[in-house]
């Protein structure tokens, strides 16, 4: 038995009679109405409503997906192929990040390029007044999905750049990540990305060499659950579970509704 929204005590506070555009009429209550604005037309329809047809079997509403292609999608601005010089080791990849050596990377342009950037450049790299994040999603790099690194720009909310590609494994993605993070660079004082990406599957063997190998020092952590203050486990990546991806997908969708983040 699920108790409607209505009957709750708090939730259905207040609640009152409201006539649709097509003449019926729904219940709804101040409660209600808070969460229309911050939740996506389907996630109303699946979690509050409870109108299992109306929520539909694809996850994001697409109306909003729609809206957000008219608004904001363009062809990029930039194509590149970028990667360490031949002959790079691994063993001296953590000396050229600390040193933000970019005579170490290969920026070369062409239209082909897995690397595609809808920002303005300087210099061939984006703006180093602005803080970075890299969301990477590893696939075992045998063609049958894409490796993906979108670049964030943490101050405009915008992907300002996003690397693709499905024949890369996650060994050879890592340097690539670096390589990436090196370019793109940052605000002082860390000048490098914060990087952030799923350690299930094939992601595990991207953070390994990331972490334990190059020894990178920007990337995400599980917070500790339960304290009184954050306070971040040894874990490097995040772990995801149904639920969790389902909670994830529900926030994108809740933000291409309502604005937070610029997808071309």
């Amino acid at each position: 038995f699920i108790l409607p929204f209505w009957e709750h005590p708090e939730k259905g506070k207040g609640r009152y009679i409201h006539q649709k555009e097509d003449g019926g009429y729904k219940i709804r209550s101040p409660w209600y109405d808070i969460e229309d604005t911050v939740r996506s037309p389907q996630e109303m329809a699946r979690e509050i409503d409870r109108e299992d047809v109306k929520s539909g079997d694809i996850f994001f509403t697409i109306a909003n997906i729609d809206k957000h292609i008219a608004l904001f999608a363009r062809e990029p601005k930039y194509r590149f192929h970028v990667h360490f010089k031949p002959n790079t080791p691994n063993d001296a990849i953590n000396k050229i990040f600390r040193r933000k050596d970019l005579s170490r990377i290969s920026i070369k342009r062409g239209k082909k390029g897995p690397l595609r950037v809808w920002c303005e450049l300087m210099m061939d790299r984006p703006d180093q007044s602005k803080t970075y994040i890299f969301g990477v999603d590893i696939s075992k790099g045998q063609g049958a999905s894409n490796s993906v690194i979108s670049i964030k720009c943490k101050e405009t909310g915008e992907k300002i750049a996003e690397w693709c590609d499905a024949n890369t494994p996650p060994y050879e993605m890592a340097r690539i990540a670096i390589a990436l993070a090196i370019w793109c660079g940052g605000r002082p004082p860390r000048r490098l990305p914060f990087l952030k990406w799923e350690n299930n599957g094939p992601g595990w063997d991207f953070g390994k060499i990331v972490v334990r190998d190059f020894n990178y020092p920007y990337y995400h952590t599980k917070v500790k659950p339960g304290m009184i203050i954050d306070k971040k486990a040894k874990n490097y990546g995040f772990q995801t579970n149904p639920q969790s991806k389902y909670e994830l997908l529900a926030l994108y969708d809740r933000i291409l509704a309502h604005g937070g983040y610029i997808n071309h």
